[in-house]
């Protein structure tokens, strides 16, 4: 699906303002059916979606920009980027990066930009000498990456939206969740309402996990049947317009004991005392301990991941209220990410809910509207 252009120019912009403060003549973006932060950064910049393109900014001419790709993604390429801020190349023989070295030679680059921890060693080492004699290869940081991580206004609303999606097809699934039904069954299910409402699903796949695999973290959907008494635990989402949703929510098989209704409000409140931490300016590290300190004070222990994760056009992207981050890191405003602490007991189940939070000057603000209520089903 395609993204809205409007925000592009805004986004070339910038990236190029940092170009030029590294002193590179030309920043190339390679995705030839590579890897997905390749994609993602030149859907970014772009809002190319297929599989196989170059980008190429040159700051210093006037449109210095030229957007490669094959025969394969003509008619894509026609429908996804601008024409009036690219130049679009075809080759018809799928020699795309052939095409981009005769284009740097003739606008004689001498320093090349490239984001260094999306190119291989063997590209910078060899391929790029070999082509481009003299060029200077400068292995840049992320600039894609940390451009991508102060959400506008229009992210904000196909995040919105990814989330409304999904949280319409929980409210569908709902009802089908009884015992004997298996995990599999449910996420098919799951998947089909995504698709009617316009959203994709996860090409990862959800966790929909019952029972004793409620405490596997990332309990992928299984042949598990569902059976009276059981935790399900729901860590799903989708796609809308490339950019993610990611909730999770908590029903019981029946009625909650008590146990259940207690680990379910522990976590409820190390959300609404971590959520208020997501200002601008906060520390990671400290945001991840106030989760851990919430739910020791409600008499239960720490949790084996971090607390919450960028999200956009891609499931995970910084910020992230993590340990393993550097203790440096903090929060800043545009900030969209979540808040997911969880309790994990093996042999018995685990629980985790997960809300998204937009970091604004003014404080958080939660995107979701599917309550955090535990579910229980009449069986």
């Amino acid at each position: 699906m395609a993204l809205s252009q409007t925000k592009v120019p805004e986004r070339i912009r910038r990236v190029t303002n940092d170009l030029q403060k590294y002193g590179v003549d030309a920043l190339l973006l390679k995705n030839m059916e590579e890897s997905e932060r390749q994609k993602v950064s030149i859907r970014y910049l772009t809002g190319f979606s297929g599989s196989s393109s170059l980008a190429l900014l040159i700051p210093k001419l006037p449109k210095g920009r030229t957007f490669l790709t094959d025969g394969r993604y003509e008619l894509q390429s026609e429908e996804e980027v601008r024409e009036d801020l690219w130049d679009i190349v075809i080759q018809k023989d799928q020699r795309v990066l052939r095409e981009a070295y005769r284009n740097m030679r003739d606008f004689g680059v001498q320093r090349l930009g490239l984001l260094g921890d999306e190119v291989s060693w063997d590209f910078v080492a060899s391929e790029l000498p070999k082509n481009l004699p003299g060029v200077e290869i400068i292995r840049l940081p992320n600039i894609i990456l940390e451009n991508r991580r102060t959400k506008d206004e229009e992210e904000i609303k196909f995040i919105v939206k990814s989330l409304r999606i999904i949280e319409d097809a929980i409210r569908a699934l709902i009802p089908k969740i009884r015992p004997g039904v298996s995990e599999t069954e449910l996420e098919g299910f799951l998947n089909q309402e995504i698709l009617k409402r316009g959203g994709t699903p996860w090409p990862e796949g959800a966790i929909v996990a019952s029972g004793y695999r409620s405490a596997i973290i990332h309990g992928q959907a299984s042949s598990k049947l569902l059976e009276r008494g059981d935790i399900l635990q729901l860590d799903v989402g989708c796609t809308y317009k490339g950019y993610y949703s990611d909730i999770s929510r908590v029903v019981i098989v029946g009625r909650a004991t008590e146990k259940q209704k207690e680990m379910h409000a522990a976590i409820v409140y190390a959300i609404d005392e971590t959520a208020r931490l997501y200002i601008p300016g906060a520390n990671c590290h400290v945001v991840r301990n106030a989760a851990r300190d919430a739910l020791m004070r409600a008499g239960f222990p720490d949790f084996a991941h971090g607390l919450g994760h960028g999200i956009g056009l891609a499931m995970h992207e910084p910020p992230r209220t993590s340990l393993a981050v550097t203790p440096d890191q903090t929060l800043q405003a545009g900030d969209v990410l979540t808040n997911e602490p969880g309790i994990y007991e093996e042999g018995f189940g685990g629980m985790r809910i997960e809300e998204t939070i937009h970091i604004t000057k003014h404080g958080p603000i939660v995107l979701n509207n599917l309550p955090r209520d535990l579910i229980e089903i009449n069986v």
